[in-house]
């Protein structure tokens, strides 16, 4: 994995720093999920940092009760569609398994002008899979 997860509140200075201004950038203006409550909350959210370079690239938020879970994420632009995602959303599960959560409730996907529609409904499915039952 390229990717550790960490509590918003587990963030160095200088880690929230970098990642606030990437959340300034301007081609993130029109992105839509867990950015929206970055600011405003500090339960339930997540940051993935990039082991190489020490940097977060994505954060999530998990909500609800513990037997249906609604995650949303959100991956810097510079670092989509190399496979970040897939990690995130694994060791996302992987964290609120560990928390106690059993299932998923219902997720939404908001993307902009449907930009990203297809990769985001892939890794709900993604996601989903680690909490059915086999």
């Amino acid at each position: 994995m390229r990717l550790v997860i960490v509590l918003k509140s587990q963030l160095l200075k200088d880690q929230m720093f970098h990642l606030e201004r990437r959340l300034a950038e301007p081609a993130h203006a029109n992105d839509r999920g867990p950015i929206s409550g970055w600011h405003l909350y500090q339960m339930g959210l997540y940051a993935f940092i990039h082991q190489e370079s020490n940097l977060p690239i994505a954060i999530a938020s998990a909500s609800g009760p513990t037997f249906a879970v609604v995650p949303a994420w959100w991956v810097d632009s510079k670092c989509r569609n190399q496979g970040y995602g897939s990690e995130l959303v694994d060791l996302l599960a992987a964290q609120l398994k560990q928390e106690g959560y059993t299932g998923v409730g219902k997720i939404v996907i908001d993307t902009y002008r449907g930009d990203y529609l297809d990769a985001s409904t892939k890794l709900a499915e993604r996601f989903k899979a680690h909490f059915r039952i086999k």
